[in-house]
Formats: C-alpha cells, sequence, structure tokens
C-alpha cells in the first residue's frame, strides 16, 4: 500500500471518529436536557395538601366568593348567577384558591365559609402533572363537582329582614384574605344588588353619598382593609329599586372600595 492510499485511509479514520465523537456528544447533550427539564418540571410540581389541594406552602391566589342571599333572585337571576359561578370556577388558575360565603346577618359574629377552602389542583394542560387522566379525575371530583354543590345551595331562594354588605366585606377582609396575607394575587366577587340595608345605614330609604358616609362614625367601625384586592360585582337588578341602582350607586361602591384599598375591575349587570 502506497504512502498516499494509506494517508487517505487514516484521514478517513479521523472524520469518521471526529463524527462519533460529534454524534455522541449530541446524544448525551440531549439526554442531558431530558433529564434537566425533567428535574425543573418536578420542581415545578409543588407538594399538594390532602386536604385543601392547596400548596402545603399555601396557595398561589385567593378568590373569595360572597353571595347576597337577603333577597331571592328570580329564576332568571339564578340561571345567569350559576353561569357567572362556573366560569369563575372553570377559570380559576391552578394552585389557586377559592373560599365561598353567603351573606347574611351575623348577629355580632363573622362569616363562615361555606364548604372548605379548596385549591384548583392542576389541569392535564397546565403541564404541572404527569398523569392527565388522574389530574382531571381529581379536578372533577375534589374541586368543580363540590364546590358546584356549594354554589347551588346558595342559589336557593332565600330572605333575610337586613343586608349588611359592608359588615360582610369587612368580615372576609379579616378571615379571607388576611389570613393569606398580601404578596399574592387576591380577588373578591360580590354577587349581589349591593343595597346596603341596616338600621345604621339603608340605601332604601338613605340616599347619603360615600363621601357623606365616609365622615360618620358608623363606617369607621366597619371599615375594611383591602389593600390591593381586586373586585367584581355581580350586579343583581331589583326593579323596585329601580331609583336607587344604577350609574350613581356603582359609583357609591367604586368609592368604597377604592378607600379601602381595592380596585373595582368590573361590574356585570345580571339580567332579569
Amino acid at each position: 500500500m502506497t504512502g498516499a492510499a494509506q494517508l487517505t485511509r487514516a484521514r478517513r479514520r479521523a472524520r469518521q471518529t471526529a463524527k462519533g465523537v460529534v454524534l455522541l456528544a449530541v446524544v448525551v447533550t440531549i439526554a442531558l436536557c431530558i433529564a434537566g427539564l425533567r428535574w425543573w418540571v418536578g420542581r415545578q410540581r409543588p407538594t399538594l395538601n390532602t386536604a385543601t389541594l392547596c400548596p402545603e406552602r399555601g396557595p398561589r391566589g385567593l378568590t373569595v366568593v360572597l353571595i347576597d342571599r337577603t333577597e331571592s333572585l328570580s329564576a332568571l337571576q339564578a340561571e345567569a348567577l350559576r353561569h357567572q359561578l362556573e366560569r369563575v370556577k372553570d377559570n380559576l388558575p391552578p394552585l389557586h384558591a377559592i373560599e365561598v360565603y353567603s351573606l347574611v346577618p351575623m348577629s355580632g359574629s363573622l362569616l363562615k365559609a361555606s364548604g372548605a377552602r379548596v385549591c384548583s389542583p392542576p389541569r392535564p394542560e397546565s403541564g404541572l402533572t404527569a398523569n392527565p387522566t388522574r389530574a382531571q379525575q381529581l379536578w372533577d371530583t375534589r374541586f368543580s363537582q363540590p364546590l358546584q354543590a356549594v354554589f347551588e345551595a346558595l342559589l336557593q331562594p332565600h330572605d333575610e329582614p337586613s343586608s349588611p354588605i359592608l359588615e360582610s366585606i369587612q368580615s372576609v377582609s379579616v378571615t379571607a384574605f388576611d389570613a393569606v396575607g398580601k404578596d399574592i394575587p387576591r380577588r373578591l366577587i360580590v354577587a349581589s344588588d349591593m343595597l346596603q340595608n341596616t338600621a345604621e345605614f339603608s340605601q332604601y330609604q338613605d340616599r347619603r353619598t360615600f363621601v357623606d358616609l365616609r365622615s360618620t362614625a358608623y363606617y369607621s367601625r366597619v371599615r375594611s382593609s383591602l389593600p390591593g384586592v381586586q373586585v367584581q360585582i355581580l350586579y343583581v337588578r331589583r326593579h323596585q329599586h329601580a331609583t336607587v341602582q344604577g350609574a350613581t350607586h356603582v359609583a357609591f361602591w367604586e368609592e368604597y372600595f377604592s378607600d379601602c384599598g381595592a380596585t373595582l375591575d368590573s361590574v356585570i349587570s345580571l339580567p332579569g
């Protein structure tokens, strides 16, 4: 074999060896990337409390739903509210908690949650679960169905002699929002006609502006602290109080929430 042929063969072997080294490096790199991705996903999948389905370190957000039960809804209003509540449930981000309260006279006590606080478990599409089938089953049986049952119970006809909206918001500001602190997103959804009706202040007859009310001792007693809370009102119309409700009435509550440190993001007027 000539020296030129040997040199050519040596070069060919060197190129094949180089290709093998490159291929091996690619395979190793891919394997390391897959291992790293699995490690990262595992880190993103927190340990959940078996009772609440919330992360052991606490929920990543909190939504409080306050449903006014001091005056019954019409069939159309109840159905419209049912759809709105279903949207709240279905759109709750994974690992965010929800707590539901019935707005009723408290007789000097605090409002009690209707059912336990529960977090929305990771859905299959969230990327936070390794078993999509089990994740969907968990979401259905431990979160969606029990929460829907609470909503249905609170949509049943019910009437009370007074409507302590200010006191109820103050109650959940302490029992729900203060308990989780200010470092996570917090949202308050109030399903109500927003007609405060207590002995101290009844919007059925009392047309004071918020500025007038703010200067009273009564307001100092019932004022809430809601720094950073985002608020949505599901506004129930009462035809017998049509002269009270409307833009001026909503503006009253917008000023109120602003004074409490919250932001009224939206008002959805329910039909009926």
